[in-house]
């Protein structure tokens, strides 16, 4: 399906839907705006995926997308209620619907007022790719996924997600892990003066794959967000794959939840995985409230590195750094460096060699030029 407005928008006031047929419908409006008023009756296309084009204006879908992937392109805003591209079922015999979203905007914002969804429930071949890119613009939405709803015994990848925008980001949770592959790799990047705020990040992978890898950075903006998850487990029965690692590089202030890139084996010999790193940069303060940030691996395979570097490092409330080893690979380094440190409230750092553990312990380096507070 293609609709393209070549001197206006596209506007569909109602649901706008793709129906699982292999046939195809192609429009290509020439007035200033093409516009739908379904009276709340949704317009339905046969085809496989759906692309919209608006070169002078702006795209406005008031209800939700339904159907195989989405594509779209506009000169200004780009707004849906919700999208649902994941494709769950095959289109006929021999034709496979494939999920995934893109969305760009060159002068505009991009919002999505509920879920952006292109996750992979019965397919194999695992969930699929999402883009926002607004060039000059804000980016906001609810949760967004690509991971594969699948079974351990199945493979299949999540998909990537890549957010870039040239000003704010907002968004529920992402989620692009898989339950019978590797997690698909998250990157937020927010240009200019915009802030970041989302929730979980989630990239992990269980059994064929590892995790994914998490990245988010700012060029002047502040970075707020939840739990961030990029694990893998394995079962005696699949060769153990590496954790994903996590990098957030920001040029303002940093508050996270928790921080995981666990690599969960087997518990036998053979099993050779070792946990991701986790390193943050920050030209201001990194704010560590009551947080665990883990390495941990069970594999013989090492744990991961913990770099935290800021302008002013803040942990409190009981903070545990945790590089740890429980088998057989090495326990990874923590690296703290900052002009200001403050470990208070309790706060606990780790690299130890845990009980039954043949692995070595890691080194911890802490480096403060002008105060090292411990209370």
């Amino acid at each position: 399906v293609s609709l393209t407005a070549t001197n206006g928008g596209i506007q569909v006031d109602g649901n706008l839907i793709t129906a699982t047929d292999p046939r195809s419908a192609t429009k290509r409006p020439t007035s200033e705006t093409f516009r739908v008023n379904t009276n709340n009756d949704p317009l339905v296309f046969y085809g496989g995926a759906t692309n919209l084009q608006a070169n002078q204006g702006s795209i406005t879908i008031g209800g939700n997308y339904e159907g195989a992937g989405l594509t779209v392109n506009a000169r200004d805003d780009i707004s849906f209620t919700a999208i649902d591209a994941s494709a769950p079922q095959l289109i006929s015999p021999t034709f496979l619907a494939r999920p995934g979203v893109s969305l760009t905007s060159t002068g505009g914002n991009i919002e999505v007022q509920n879920d952006i969804l292109a996750a992979a429930v019965r397919l194999p071949r695992g969930g699929g790719n999402i883009i926002l890119n607004a060039l000059n613009g804000s980016i906001s939405s609810k949760n967004i996924q690509s991971e594969a709803f699948i079974s351990a015994l199945d493979s299949g990848n999540g998909g990537f997600v890549r957010i870039t925008s040239g000003g704010d980001i907002t968004t529920g949770f992402i989620n692009s892990s898989s339950g019978g592959g590797g997690g698909g790799d998250i990157t937020v990047q927010a240009r200019g003066n915009g802030n970041i705020i989302t929730d979980i990040l989630a990239a992990n992978g269980q059994n064929q794959g590892g995790g994914g890898d998490i990245r988010v950075t700012t060029e002047a903006g502040n970075l707020k967000t939840g739990l961030i998850r990029v694990a893998t487990w394995q079962d005696r029965n699949y060769r153990p794959s590496q954790g994903g690692s996590v990098r957030l590089e920001i040029q303002g202030d940093i508050q996270t939840g928790n921080i995981f890139t666990r690599a969960v084996g087997p518990g036998t010999d053979d099993a050779i995985a070792p946990s991701g790193d986790i390193n943050i940069t920050s030209t201001g303060t990194v704010t560590l409230d009551g947080v665990t940030y883990e390495t941990l691996t069970s594999t013989n395979g090492g744990s991961g590195t913990i770099n935290l570097t800021a302008n002013q490092l803040l942990l409190r409330n009981g903070v545990v750094l945790n590089a740890s080893t429980s088998r057989g690979g090495a326990g990874g380094q923590i690296i703290l460096n900052a002009p200001t440190i403050a470990l208070l409230d309790g706060s606990n750092i780790s690299t130890r060699s845990r009980v039954g553990a043949t692995g070595r312990g890691g080194d911890i380096q802490i480096t403060a030029r002008d105060a090292l507070v411990l209370r």
